[in-house]
């Protein structure tokens, strides 16, 4: 393959996709390059006077490189007789100047619509041919200064229409399959839905209409306009593959042309790894810079209570998912939660869901409590408690998408954005509940949601770990210069295997040993990665490493073994792909790695699940948005009085 500095050259037809063309790989870059110099070949199918403007001619003005033999350049002509050889060169790569017709009126408004196949045909290098379909498809309504909208089909909830081809919309069409291809009614059914999004779609005479359908077959039985169908050649040995490509005019195939494909280790390279690597002069947006250390104790965007249950903060409440085993079916209640309401604490045990919140409800301060079953799946309240508080701003600092958790091992406990710990309980019957400040309880440090670190109360040099509902306890003993607020940098608490580590110093990581005799560990990482686990010994160390791309990083999720402190490469790495640009939070589950995308307000986008098996990596997407769409709907009684 190419470097990037020695990438093909593309038609100046195609000079509007070049941003699109950069964030692609080398092998997709090149790949698209040769087939549309290929299918420039078939530009000669479609009537030159289907890209000229509409309208009443006005007359001639200005120069083309398409129109008829009489309005040819008079300097061309002279070409004729002076170069012949030149005139013919020119006239048949399309460099010949012609005079432009000028139109008074552009008449009716030109719009091509692509409506792409994603059945089985389209599997492999299919797929690779019908986008560079689409590029040419772009480039021909370009040319005649058109509308392009485009979509995939079939697809179980209808179309979605498309109006420009980019990075995020191929990213959509690569992920796109059916097992059948499209037919007519399919067709049909995305063109009266285009007419319903498209102002003046009705209207007659405002719209010239041209449809092409693109895939490995033609759709009959209602499809109108033309089709690009292609069929993949058997292979020969020796040669490269070659798939034919028809264009159909007005029910009838005008042309029928045989496009090359390159070697398939370019092919497969293309499929796999369709975009550029993450580069951070690419990102001016982004942040460049190392990561800030830790801001707070709460977890962001999502917690995991168990295996098959998340907490998930949405922008206007709290979206509950519980699945099966492996994901396949969930369920999902949503909470709402007004904007100048503050989430206090959260916790999920089994079906029962307890929430806190401080809100200010007639110039004052309140502290509110549900209990909320969610066993029978309609979210009923089971308990609720409220009590008037000072206005102490307990939650003012608390940044935003923060989970907070709760502890109600023995009594109910409400923690600060400070990690101050405070009770929050009933007090007698008939009296309003206590909410009072444990004095004696030692501040949170870091929490995931579940389990949390404190600093034991009676050895300072010690911190423990506990989980927030059953206390189990373990103890590290760690450096104590670590609890100053300007050198503790960040914590992580691996419960599978008891293990915690913490960092005093940008990239540097202690896992502090059990046996308060035995030698801590010491880790090494990049400003660009996080450690999301870390355990073992210094003769032998184990560390899951999340490499952010929007820091510069290459957007996976390794596992590292270090030996005496050499850091050795253990297994495959999880690749984040497209997606890691948008990825704001990392997990390690026990069925897979879990992920977080967020949109350009950093709001929850998107709850990935990536996993192996047999060699091979797969995604898992949950659309949060149309998960809350579809959500039961609990609301918290007393939250808007």
């Amino acid at each position: 393959m190419k470097p990037s500095a020695e990438r093909p050259i593309f038609p100046p037809a195609y000079g509007g996709f070049l941003p699109v063309f950069e964030r692609l790989s080398d092998a997709m870059v090149e790949l698209l390059h040769g087939q549309l110099l290929q299918f420039e070949r078939l530009a000669s199918s479609l009537d030159w006077h289907e890209l000229a403007p509409q309208g009443e001619f006005e007359g001639l003005g200005g120069l083309t490189t398409r129109g008829e033999i009489v309005h040819i350049v008079q300097s061309e002509l002279l070409l004729r007789t002076e170069a012949p050889l030149e005139f013919l060169r020119r006239l048949a790569e399309a460099e010949t100047l012609f005079l432009e017709r000028q139109h008074a009126d552009p008449g009716s408004r030109p719009v091509y619509r692509a409506i792409v196949s994603v059945g089985p045909g389209l599997l492999g290098h299919g797929r690779l041919v019908a986008l560079a379909a689409l590029f040419f498809m772009a480039r021909i309504a370009a040319a005649r200064d058109a509308e392009f909208h485009w979509c995939f089909l079939p697809r179980e909830q209808g179309a979605v229409w498309f109006d420009a081809l980019s990075v995020n919309t191929i990213k959509r069409f690569l992920r796109a399959a059916s097992y059948r291809e499209m037919d007519g009614d399919d067709v049909e059914a995305a063109q009266r839905l285009w007419e319903t999004l498209v102002p003046d779609a009705s209207r007659a005479g405002t719209l010239d209409y041209h449809d092409w359908t693109i895939g490995a077959i033609a759709p009959r039985g209602g499809a109108s306009g033309s089709a690009l169908h292609f069929m993949l050649n058997p292979p020969v040995p020796g040669e490269r593959r070659a798939m034919q490509i028809g264009v159909r005019r007005g029910g009838a195939e005008r042309t029928r042309k045989t496009i090359l494909l390159p070697d398939d280790r370019i092919c497969v390279s293309a499929l796999d790894d369709p975009f550029a690597p993450l580069k951070p002069s690419d990102l001016p947006k982004l942040a460049t810079e190392p990561k800030a250390g830790l801001e707070g104790w709460e977890p962001l965007y999502f917690v995991t209570p168990r295996a098959d249950r998340k907490i998930v903060r949405m922008a206007d409440g709290l979206l509950i998912l519980a699945g099966d085993a492996i994901w396949k079916s969930s369920r999902q209640w949503f909470i709402p939660l007004p904007d100048d309401v503050k989430l206090a604490g959260v916790v999920l045990e089994d079906r029962l869901l307890q929430i806190a919140v401080n809100a200010v409800q007639a110039g004052q301060d309140v502290m509110r409590y549900w209990a909320v079953n969610l066993a029978d799946g309609h979210g009923s309240i089971a308990s609720t408690m409220a009590r008037k508080v000072p206005s102490a701003h307990l939650f003012r600092n608390q940044r935003p998408w923060t989970l907070p958790a709760l502890n109600w091992g023995s009594s109910l406990e409400v923690y600060s954005s400070f990690g101050k710990a405070f009770l929050f309980a009933e007090h007698g019957w008939g009296e309003a509940p206590r909410f009072s400040p444990l004095d004696k309880e030692p501040k949170l440090l870091w929490s995931n949601g579940v389990y949390c670190i404190v600093r034991d109360k009676s050895e300072p040099s010690e911190v423990q770990a506990l989980r927030h509902t059953k206390r189990r306890y373990d103890r590290y003993a760690i450096d104590r210069e670590a609890f100053d607020a300007d050198r503790l940098f960040d914590m992580v608490y691996a419960p599978a295997q008891r293990s915690l580590a913490y960092s005093v110093a940008p990239g540097v990581w202690t896992i502090p040993p059990r046996h308060p005799t035995a030698e801590a560990a010491t880790l090494r990482l990049e400003p660009h990665e996080t450690l999301l686990a870390a355990y073992g010994t210094v003769q032998q160390a184990t560390a899951r490493i999340w490499s952010d791309a929007r820091y510069g990083g290459k957007g996976t999720v390794r596992t590292m073994r270090y030996d005496n402190g050499v850091g050795t490469l253990k297994q495959a790495a999880i690749k984040l792909g497209p997606d890691a640009l948008s990825i704001a939070k990392v997990q390690l589950g026990d069925d897979g790695v879990w992920a977080m995308t967020v949109d350009e307000k950093q709001a929850p986008a998107e709850l990935l699940v990536y996993r192996r098996k047999g060699g091979a990596q797969n995604c898992q997407r949950f659309d949060l948005q149309a998960l809350a769409l579809e959500a039961v709907r609990v609301e918290l009684s007393g939250l808007r009085d």
